[in-house]
């Protein structure tokens, strides 16, 4: 899933994903004394935002955002990294590792080291609470839900601790991606700075959450599909712009690739990767898979287009239109829902046959291979509920949704999906989780009503036909809860950030 736009007051189109809105909108620059909440010391003048939150300056450029007066500053900054100029040696990071950003760290290959059982390693469900790892004060967002981050930040050689629950098992599972200056291993050179820290999640409410790795800021983490990791370990930038890859499952963490840093990576589900990286000095973006053996270019697409977990080791694509964009490499695909493998490229839905807002959370992996769509009505009023299978085959729920802050999010199951939507039952801080599901015996599809999160809540696959929700509660507290078909049930407290912690699922 991801994050949805809705009609802002005035008629713009207003982003939901709070770190775009960062980039965008509103923020004014306030001269007055404030403690930031990031890193937590006072500073005037400060940088005030729409939605009620107030940092100070650096970490709000750390974050993404811009004031109006700095934007085309932005621009250019952005066009000489691109040229190979000076500011090249500053990392281009995801706008939620920005925030955490503190200075370049000296790259390594070194894999974890253990902590000696006497380590201090402290799961965030069980910390004693410090403003350093306590979420803000904040207020709800307005409709739509910021997307749940996959991509992530830089950290120095990783220090692990044995546990018996370190590696999630298959199915119920997931990971939490957190971001913290104190992560409790005496042994991590990084603790004072601000690093990410990485935690498997169960369902024992006692047990079920413990601590694997730190990582630099800037470190990239997908699923594997599988119930495991594909993690692109950050290096410090102008060293290198391809980063190590490597996969981590339950029982260890092994390089396989060495990818550049600025690609998007989805899982094919067999052992590799595919890629897709812009094609340097051209609008448009390069389509590789990487295997154990072999790396295989498949295609050139355009900037914008998607990809997706596929079934079989495929990859399921929505390539933008193809106007304009440079086919130098490769014939101009068709715009439209393609399925690539290695050695096939197939048209299933061309752009004019899916009314689909496919950047918007309006697609979603089910997990099994085929895809969970929200197609908007002939009107454009009401979202339907499809599903695309890898035969090209489309399945319609008859399920609809409101066209405005409506997300699909897959759970593992080729025959459920998640949908959080608005309902004129709640107020415009919340939305309501519905379960939709086929009947095996009578293949009709019915749907049922799980309750109601705020719309800043993040989802992430369990792998086993539920989802994992971070939420925070009337009180500010921020939990981790399990989704099902019969409700939503608190499990973890969570004491990192709420605004840069990513739910990764299996």
């Amino acid at each position: 899933g991801g994050s949805n736009a809705r009609n802002a007051p005035g008629g713009d189109r207003a982003p939901t994903n709070p770190l775009t809105h960062l980039r965008d909108y509103g923020a004014i620059r306030v001269f007055a004394s404030a403690t930031c909440p990031i890193c937590l010391e006072e500073h005037n003048p400060i940088v005030a935002l729409q939605c009620g939150h107030a940092m100070c300056e650096e970490d709000f450029k750390r974050l993404g955002g811009y004031l109006a007066s700095d934007k085309e500053k932005h621009k250019a900054a952005a066009r000489a990294a691109d040229s190979g100029g000076e500011s090249a040696a500053t990392p281009v990071l995801s706008a939620v590792d920005e925030v955490a950003y503190n200075s370049p760290v000296p790259r390594s290959h070194v894999l974890s080291m253990p902590a000696p059982p006497d380590a201090r390693v402290r799961s965030p469900f069980d910390r004693v609470p410090t403003p350093a790892m306590d979420t803000p004060p904040r207020r709800r967002s307005a409709w739509g839900i910021p997307a749940s981050v996959t991509i992530q930040a830089p950290s120095s050689p990783r220090q692990d601790t044995p546990s018996r629950r370190r590696g999630r098992p298959r199915g119920g599972g997931a990971w939490a991606w957190g971001i913290t200056r104190h992560c409790d291993n005496d042994l991590c050179t990084m603790n004072g700075t601000l690093h990410r820290v990485l935690y498997s999640v169960g369902e024992d409410p006692h047990d079920g959450m413990g601590y694997e790795s730190c990582y630099r800021i800037g470190s990239k983490v997908v699923p594997d599909g599988t119930g495991g990791l594909w993690i692109q370990e950050a290096c410090q930038i102008g060293h290198t712009d391809d980063w190590p890859v490597f996969h981590k499952n339950r029982r260890r963490e092994v390089e396989k690739y060495e990818i550049h840093r600025e690609a998007v990576i989805v899982s094919d589900g067999n052992g590799g990767v595919w890629t897709m990286t812009v094609a340097e000095g051209t609008d448009s973006c390069e389509v590789k898979r990487f295997m154990s053996n072999s790396t295989h270019h498949i295609a050139t697409v355009p900037i914008g287009s998607t990809l997706y977990y596929g079934p079989g080791g495929k990859v399921w694509i929505n390539v933008e239109s193809n106007d304009g964009y440079d086919f130098s490499v490769d014939e101009p695909l068709e715009g439209g829902l393609w399925l690539f493998g290695s050695h096939s490229k197939e048209l299933l839905f061309s752009s004019p046959s899916l009314g689909v807002n496919f950047p918007t959370g309006g697609v979603d992996s089910d997990g099994a291979g085929n895809l969970w769509l929200l197609e908007e009505s002939a009107d454009a009023r009401v979202l339907i509920l499809k599903r695309i299978l890898a035969n090209g085959e489309s399945e319609d729920t008859g399920m609809g949704f409101p066209a405005g802050g409506t997300c699909v999010y897959g759970c593992g199951s080729s025959s459920g999906a998640y949908v959080f939507h608005p309902s004129p039952e709640l107020d415009d801080f919340e939305g309501q989780l519905t379960y939709v599901s086929r009947e095996d015996r009578t293949r009709r599809w019915s749907s049922v009503l799980i309750g109601g999160c705020p719309t800043d809540t993040k989802f992430a696959n369990d792998g086993n036909g539920g989802l994992w929700a971070l939420i925070v509660d009337d009180d500010d507290e921020c939990r981790m809860s399990k989704c099902d078909s019969a409700g939503i049930t608190p499990i973890h407290d969570w004491g990192l950030p709420f605004a840069s912690t990513e739910l990764v699922g299996g």
